[in-house]
Formats: structure tokens, C-alpha cells, sequence
């Protein structure tokens, strides 16, 4: 290919080392040094979770409100990683995206599940064991996603497919993701009495929870190594921050019986939201920046 360039207000660009898809661009001093102090406030907040057991008011609309959010979130991120796929097919990036979807559908599903979320009792299930199932479902089956996207992202991919082929491969992806979310959550719910049960009462958790803490903490953690050997791009780097996220969170469930409606439990979850987010807004900030080099 001929080497070319374009003059942006006055800046030469060489186009052939200018990024087109925001998931293979490399990051930079800048952005390492970004995560790192993401990492350095994670120290922070997982010193407050664990120590933090004042209970404080109980505010019931808080779960809905903050995991819609996080499901929205979600969503978006795996709109925007759908689109990458559709530009350049990568099976790392559909496995990635199919994770998100997951993360979305499970974090909204789980409040109706939530005791107390939308009013007296639970909307879907039961009160003791089936809001913990669906977490159980909405941690694992993200966390297996990242695994298997870090496990194939370096592999070499096909002949590029047409357009209409990568349609129906994302359109087959997001219908195999909702039917899955579908069965897992009808199972949590309608097989809720010969469950394992997640809660003593609203506020208290089983030794079985924290058993389960401890299993989704491990397959998180795995990940987080997995990619950290891995890591080549701003999608990698971030994507441990959103793992580590909920580290505070899982860690603390597996080490001491969790009571709800905490400073802790309250603390742990916004700051969840906020670092679970954080890859949304990078790939859209850097996407911005592309839009705007390009120009």
C-alpha cells in the first residue's frame, strides 16, 4: 500500500500507522498512568469496604436505580463493540461483546429478584435465593467472556466475511446471548425452592454466599491475570479496571458475612458503577479524538 498522509491543522498524519478501530489501538504513557491511579483509589475503596459496617438508612430504590444504570452501560458498551466487529470481524471482540450483553441483562434482572426493590417482596422468584442466583449468573458469564476473549484476541482470524455474513453473526450472537439470559434466569426463578439458598433475611447472607463469593472472585481474578499477560491495547488495560471494579465487592462477600444497606455495601456499589463505566467512556472519548484526527 502507498505510503500517504493527511495535513490536519498544519499536523502531518501518516495513515499508515493511524488506527481505524479503537479496540487494537495501543495505549499510551498518558492512559497507564490514568488506570494506575484507577488501581491506587481501588486500594482505597477496598480498605472502606472491608471496614466500613456502619449500618446506615435502608434505601430500597437505591439497587434499581444504580444496576439500570449499570445495565444501560452495559448495553452500550456492547453496541459500540458490535460495531467494531462489524468493521473488522474478530471472534475475541464478539466473545467480548456477548459478555457485555450479559452483564446488562443480568443487572437489571437481578432487581426484580432484589427483596424491597420495587415494593413489598420480589417480582420475580423468591426472597432467599433467587436475586443471588441471577448475581451468580451476571458475574460469572461476564468474567468467562473476558477469558475467552483474552484467549482468542491474538489469534490469527479468517478471510474477511461480507457484510451481510457479519449482520447475521452478530444478530445470531445477541439472540443466542438473550436466550441463554433467558433460561438461566427462568431457572434461578422457577427452580427457586430446590436451590441452595443466598440469604437468611434482607439484610443477611448464608455461608453458602460467601462460598460463592469466593468462586466468582477466583474465575474474576483469573481473568484479570489473563489479560494482564495479555495486554497489548486501551480495550485490555480498561477492561481490568472494570474486573477490579467489583474485586471490593466479591472479596469482601468471601471473607465475612455481608450485611446490606451498609456505608461499605453502598460505597462498594457506586464505585462499581462508576469503574464498571469507565471503559464506555474511554472507547467514546478515544473515539472522538479518532473522529477528530481524521478530520
Amino acid at each position: 500500500m502507498q505510503k500517504t498522509s493527511v495535513d490536519t491543522l498544519g499536523a502531518s498524519v501518516d495513515t499508515d500507522d493511524f488506527p481505524i478501530l479503537i479496540t487494537t489501538m495501543p495505549a499510551t504513557a498518558g492512559q497507564h498512568k490514568i488506570a494506575f491511579g484507577g488501581f491506587a483509589v481501588l486500594v482505597v475503596v477496598v480498605v472502606i469496604v472491608m471496614l466500613a459496617d456502619i449500618q446506615i438508612a435502608r434505601v430500597d430504590a437505591f439497587v434499581p436505580v444504580i444496576q439500570t444504570v449499570m445495565c444501560i452501560a452495559a448495553l452500550l458498551t456492547a453496541a459500540f463493540l458490535f460495531a467494531q466487529y462489524a468493521v473488522q470481524p474478530q471472534r475475541a471482540l464478539l466473545a467480548l461483546a456477548s459478555g457485555f450483553v450479559f452483564s446488562g441483562l443480568f443487572a437489571f434482572l437481578q432487581t426484580l429478584a432484589f427483596p424491597g426493590a420495587y415494593g413489598p417482596g420480589v417480582l420475580i422468584g423468591d426472597e432467599s435465593s433467587s436475586s443471588g442466583w441471577l448475581f451468580l449468573f451476571w458475574h460469572a458469564t461476564f468474567s468467562l467472556a473476558v477469558i475467552v476473549y483474552a484467549l482468542l484476541k491474538d489469534a490469527g482470524e479468517a478471510a474477511n466475511r461480507s457484510r451481510r455474513s457479519t449482520r447475521v453473526t452478530i444478530g445470531v450472537t445477541i439472540a443466542w446471548a438473550i436466550a441463554t439470559t433467558a433460561a438461566l434466569t427462568w431457572g434461578a426463578t422457577e427452580s427457586a425452592a430446590y436451590l441452595p439458598s443466598f440469604d437468611i433475611r434482607v439484610t443477611i447472607q448464608t455461608s453458602f454466599a460467601m462460598d460463592v463469593a469466593a468462586a466468582l472472585t477466583l474465575l474474576s481474578s483469573t481473568a484479570i491475570v489473563l489479560l494482564f499477560i495479555r495486554r497489548r491495547t486501551i480495550l485490555d488495560q480498561w477492561l481490568i479496571v472494570t474486573l477490579f471494579a467489583w474485586l471490593p465487592n466479591l472479596v469482601a462477600a468471601s471473607l465475612h458475612t455481608v450485611v446490606r444497606f451498609t456505608l461499605g455495601w453502598y460505597m462498594g456499589r457506586v464505585y462499581a458503577l462508576l469503574a464498571g463505566s469507565s471503559l464506555l467512556f474511554v472507547l467514546l472519548t478515544e473515539t472522538l479524538r479518532l473522529y477528530t484526527r481524521l478530520r
